[in-house]
């Protein structure tokens, strides 16, 4: 029987080679070509490989970040989401709440992490409400 740790690499390993088989696979199907339409083919498609790479990663080793840290990554892949316009289908009020506490992040120093006011905590705490709704708290 593999321990916990066996079985957490082979997740790891699996990951990834499957990764790298949608790559080679989409290889084949773009043409290689200065052309801008090829050109902005691959990076669309390097991005949603590289996207689900992390959030598999992320919903695979979650118990190995904190809190803390999966909110910032989560805030992250929000942002860039924005960036690629994949949040039409997000409501206004939380693309909005999502992009104050991007713009808070960004403008932490070392008094970020205070007790009082966390928006790591603030945005897990919110984002778990949506999920398993209001009375979850």
């Amino acid at each position: 029987m593999a321990t916990y740790e066996e079985r957490r690499d082979n997740r790891f390993h699996e990951t990834t080679i499957d990764v790298l088989n949608d790559i080679e696979q989409r290889l084949g199907t773009i043409e290689p070509s200065d052309d801008q339409v090829q050109s902005s083919m691959r990076y669309a498609a390097a991005y949603g490989i590289l996207r689900g790479y992390i959030e598999s990663l992320l919903v695979n080793f979650a118990e190995s970040f904190s809190e803390e840290q999966l909110a910032e990554i989560r805030i992250v892949l929000d942002q860039l989401r924005t960036l690629v316009r994949e949040d039409e289908h997000v409501d206004e009020a939380i693309r909005e709440k999502l992009d104050q506490l991007a713009q808070a992040l960004r403008e932490s120093d070392d008094g970020f992490h205070s007790p009082e006011h966390d928006p790591h905590r603030d945005y897990v705490a919110e984002m778990h409400e949506q999920i398993s709704g209001p009375d979850a708290r």
